[in-house]
């Protein structure tokens, strides 16, 4: 993700209200914080251009949390993330 991609996703989340914007197309997982909280899963079926991901998002009370889950062959990886 470019800092003109960034730029036009934070204007469309506070255009749509929202504290976090999932979007895709990008083929890897893209975590950002700025105003609004940006986030990409990656590509859990598209092997050859990313290794594959998913996400995994926890909304409590307040808070953002997860995890990017990474997977090669049949072992999975994360690693977590979280804004308050």
């Amino acid at each position: 993700m470019t800092s003109d991609h960034a730029e036009g996703l934070r204007y469309l989340a506070k255009e749509m209200d929202v504290d976090v914007l999932i979007f895709g197309h990008f083929h890897h997982p893209i975590m950002e914080e700025f105003e609004v909280f940006l986030l990409s899963p990656g590509s859990a079926i598209v092997p050859g251009i990313a290794e594959s991901s998913d996400i995994e998002l926890d909304i409590f009370e307040g808070r953002i949390g997860g995890k990017v889950i990474r997977c090669d062959g049949n072992v999975c990886g994360y690693f977590e993330y979280g804004v308050k």
